[in-house]
């Protein structure tokens, strides 16, 4: 029985495609959140995901191309988006289709039935590269960091930083190295770009920034991130 990996934020839709695909002999696991798909792609290893692009956690687009960098899993857009720019973006960041809704039964089976035949291969295993520090997990090949277990937005310096201090965690590391960490250049030390970004860490990963005890500030000597 093939195994089919919804990704939709709506539950009674998934509940609607479960009786659905049963009667096709397809096993529907469901996921109204991206970080709960992230899970059961990797444990479960489905033979297609079908991706609605409204998320919660993360926007569809950032999943799909998550998604297509590291397995080569089908990938089926599923959305109420149907422009043509919509549709061109979304087979340009890694779907092997896009069906626009409202869509007919008939339909959704018989994309996803060619899907298959086009990319049929043995399930791929997914080994999702991360580190993690306290309440903190970064992962490397979705991109994503998870603060005790919720996926939490950080814009790429802001994820650059984080990867160093938890590549070294437990580790006081000065301002200059994380500046050539981050930047590649130490003049941003002296700035205070580092501390900005230093600021906007704590205010996602601390439960009271003004008296952090994940990412310290230790005086004179630069930042530690605790184990």
């Amino acid at each position: 029985m093939n195994r089919i990996l919804l990704i939709d934020a709506e539950p009674t839709h998934g509940e609607v495609l479960k009786d659905l695909f049963a009667q096709h002999n397809f096993e529907l696991e469901i996921a109204h959140t991206a970080r709960k798909g992230i899970k059961i792609l990797e444990s479960e290893k489905p033979q297609l995901v079908i991706l609605d692009l409204a998320l919660p956690d993360l926007s569809g687009e950032e999943l799909c191309r998550a998604i297509r960098a590291k397995s080569k899993t089908p990938i089926i857009i599923l959305s109420a988006r149907d422009s043509e720019i919509d549709i061109v973006v979304g087979l340009e960041l890694g779907a092997d289709d896009y069906l626009s809704k409202p869509y007919s039964n008939a339909e959704l089976m018989a994309r996803i039935r060619a899907v298959l035949r086009r990319t049929r291969q043995p399930a791929h295993e997914v080994i999702v590269d991360s580190i993690e520090a306290g309440p903190v997990r970064l992962d490397k090949d979705w991109h994503t960091v998870s603060i005790r277990g919720e996926i939490v937005p950080f814009g790429p310096r802001e994820f650059q930083l984080l990867e160093a201090l938890l590549a070294n965690a437990g580790r006081v590391l000065s301002r200059s190295q994380l500046a050539d960490m981050v930047w590649g250049s130490r003049e941003f030390a002296v700035g205070k770009s580092l501390d900005v970004l230093v600021k906007r860490i704590r205010s996602k990963i601390e439960q009271d920034p003004d008296n952090p005890i994940h990412l310290r500030t230790v005086r004179g000597a630069g930042y530690l991130l605790e184990k």
